[in-house]
């Protein structure tokens, strides 16, 4: 990253810290850099391309850069320079404020300014999204339990956003991070966008649908961040093992086993662990 940014420049990235309001997230120098994109293209644009193109580039659709309206013109190169600046020091306040909602946030403002229109978002606080979070942290716990035990801890959110809460409940457990999978739906494709790069940055193993809940054709698109195929390859490669040691270990005289038969996990279980409502509470279904 030498060639895009300076130290002194990575140094000011990580010492303007997370605050719960937008005002202090747009004075972040990751939403500094992007402001010179802006004139011909309105700041909440501005902010939408760049989650787009974070999100097409981690799913290697490059061809649809040059197709966003931040990036289009002749001077292509020089305007996703700009861009990839914003994302060297957009991780470096992610990383200061790992499981923070900074992208919500600054949509969040930008939305309530009286040159942009709002899409009927709302954004539940973060201080909210913690406390529903630390609800899962008692002795008696069944996800605590459940984590405790190595198994796999599935959560789901139907109306998810930009993953708020999401990344609080991650934040709780995050020393389990990798046995945790997240299931996200919404109907606002920015939204899912956002969903998935939080995810991404935070090393969230996450299933991402752009589609309504509440109808009967409920996904229309489903993206899987990088870290859900990691942690699955891993989890596959263990419970492999594992049957291999028991047939190993129950081995009779025969010279010739038959190789047991490998089931294929499926993509989505019957039942999530901890459902997200409405109202932002946790129904756990064990």
């Amino acid at each position: 990253m030498n060639d895009l940014v300076t130290e002194k420049e990575l140094q000011e990235a990580r010492l303007v810290g997370f605050k719960s309001g937008g005002r202090e997230v747009l004075g972040q120098l990751w939403w500094k850099e992007l402001t010179k994109l802006t004139g011909a293209v309105s700041p909440l644009d501005v902010l939408r391309d760049f989650i787009s193109a974070m999100f097409f580039a981690a799913q290697g659709q490059f061809d649809e850069l040059p197709k966003l309206g931040s990036l289009s013109g002749k001077d292509y190169e020089k305007r996703l320079t700009i861009m990839r600046r914003a994302m060297v020091f957009l991780g470096e306040a992610m990383e200061r404020e790992r499981f923070r909602d900074i992208l919500g946030a600054a949509d969040q403002e930008l939305r309530g300014t009286k040159s942009q229109s709002g899409t009927g978002a709302f954004y539940t606080p973060d201080s909210v999204c913690d406390v529903m979070a630390a609800l899962t942290g008692s002795d008696s716990d069944p996800v605590k339990e459940k984590l405790e035990r190595g198994e796999i801890v599935t959560v789901y959110d139907p109306t998810v956003g930009a993953g708020r809460t999401l990344l609080s409940f991650c934040k709780k457990h995050a020393a389990h991070l990798d046995q945790i999978r997240a299931y996200g739906t919404d109907i606002e494709i920015n939204a899912v966008r956002m969903f998935y790069v939080n995810c991404t940055l935070n090393g969230i193993a996450a299933r991402c649908v752009h589609g309504n809940e509440l109808s009967n054709d409920r996904e229309w698109a489903v993206y899987y961040t990088p870290e859900w195929h990691v942690y699955e390859e891993e989890r596959r490669a263990r419970e492999q093992a594992a049957m291999w040691r028991q047939v190993f270990a129950t081995l009779s005289n025969t010279q010739e086993q038959e190789q047991p038969e490998q089931q294929e996990t499926p993509e989505e279980p019957e039942k999530m662990d901890v459902t997200i409502l409405p109202d932002g509470q946790m129904a756990f279904n064990f």
